[in-house]
């Protein structure tokens, strides 16, 4: 028992320390967003799941044993006005490759070349991702470090997020564009390859704010970085300088470990098999106006200012009877955020921003146990039933005593 309980407690603060981790790092991706200029960028990148080819009409026999393609979501984020920004996605569809560090490699610079021709003026860019092999290498940041100073925009810092906290942006994304793809392929067509893939999410005027392109990478021509970065799982965030890379554990915590990576050789870069629409061909961006003055109180944000372009206001009261039998909520899917939404394009704005509302429990878990331990006692003690037993009246006029004759 004594083992158990041991074990037990050391867990719990584990989790408490997860859980300091989570938030702490998020607090990464709002400071750059609230110090982002218009000639800065950041971009949160992720792998879909893969796409499953879909027909209209498809035999038993089809729908088994189907290959996926490999997809990759980079999400955008801009500024072009004062407390404004701007959302753009871009699809890489992978028809040759693996979802490795090489991939990855390629389609940055790949997309880095998109971003230089459609915004010029971007000349510093962040990069944040989970934690996912392909991302968190030696390989990649070897990659980026060494080939830094040649990229068309300057790659300043990349941000981990806590293990298993990955979920944001980019997988609103995907299940907006997965929908897409369904609803083309539900008028009779069957999408069974990456033009297939490519042709249904431009259907109808295409995703407003996303493009999509195909590229093939050949994995013969991947290399193999000659440095090892010892501890490189704990180490969550890097700052590129000229020189070498400096890592901490913790978003903005200690002076950091500085790193010298080796030089990798020449790679031979993607084949573009379908570019993405030229600066003339750009589809309208997604808009988040940023709030200058809010209160982060218990509240429903009820307007969608995604042309408005007002700030989102908090009304109702979560608490509210009325509200909360004829409002449809969306919460934030974050377990320790407590800010409920009642339309769901300011959830997406929310989560674009990450200004999470974590509150705060005055009370500590000790006197709550306290509390809830003494409520069940006084439960009990109401409950608790005094039973006396006495003969009743009836039975005692029966009780008769027989007298007979000692024999």
């Amino acid at each position: 028992m004594k083992y158990e309980m041991e074990m037990a407690e050391k867990h719990l603060m584990e989790w408490k320390k997860h859980l300091l981790r989570t938030v702490h790092q998020e607090s990464a991706r709002r400071n750059i967003l609230k110090s982002l200029t218009s000639k800065q960028a950041l971009v949160i990148m992720d792998w879909a799941m893969k796409f499953l080819p879909f027909q209209y009409r498809e035999t038993q026999s089809e729908f088994f044993g189907k290959k996926g393609f490999s997809w990759h979501i980079s999400c955008v984020i801009t500024t072009s006005k004062e407390n404004e920004l701007d959302l753009q996605c871009y699809i890489h569809i992978l028809e040759n490759g693996t979802q490795g560090w090489f991939s990855v490699a390629n389609i940055l610079v790949n997309l880095l070349d998109q971003l230089k021709t459609v915004n010029p003026d971007i000349d510093e860019l962040f990069l944040k991702s989970d934690n996912a092999a392909c991302y968190h290498c030696t390989n990649l940041l070897s990659f980026i470090q060494q080939n830094n100073a040649i990229f068309p925009i300057l790659i300043k810092e990349y941000n981990f997020s806590e293990a298993q906290s990955g979920k944001d942006l980019c997988d609103s994304k995907t299940g907006t564009s997965r929908l897409h793809i369904y609803k083309y392929a539900n008028e009779g067509h069957n999408v069974v390859s990456s033009a297939d893939m490519k042709t249904a999410l431009d259907s109808h005027g295409g995703i407003r704010g996303t493009q999509v392109s195909i590229i093939s990478v050949n994995q013969d021509d991947e290399p193999h970085a000659k440095v090892k970065i010892p501890g490189i799982s704990m180490l969550n965030n890097y700052t590129f300088g000229s020189e070498a890379i400096t890592a901490r554990k913790a978003y903005e915590v200690g002076e950091g470990l500085m790193i010298k990576t080796s030089t990798d050789p020449h790679l031979s870069m993607e084949c573009v098999v379908q570019p993405f629409p030229g600066p003339n061909e750009q589809p309208a961006k997604g808009t988040v106006t940023i709030p200058i003055t809010r209160n982060d109180t218990d509240g429903i944000d009820n307007t969608c200012n995604n042309e408005e372009q007002r700030p989102i206001e908090p009304v109702a009261d979560v608490n509210s009877n009325e509200s909360e039998y004829n409002m449809p909520y969306f919460c934030c899917p974050d377990d320790s955020c407590d800010k409920v939404f009642a339309k769901s394009c300011n959830l997406e704005m929310h989560l674009t921003i990450g200004n999470h509302n974590y509150r705060t429990n005055p009370v500590s878990c000790l006197d709550t146990a306290v509390q809830i331990y003494a409520g069940q006692c006084e439960s009990i003690l109401s409950y608790n039933e005094t039973l006396v037993h006495c003969p009743s009246e009836d039975q005692h006029n029966k009780i008769s005593t027989t007298l007979i004759w000692a024999r």
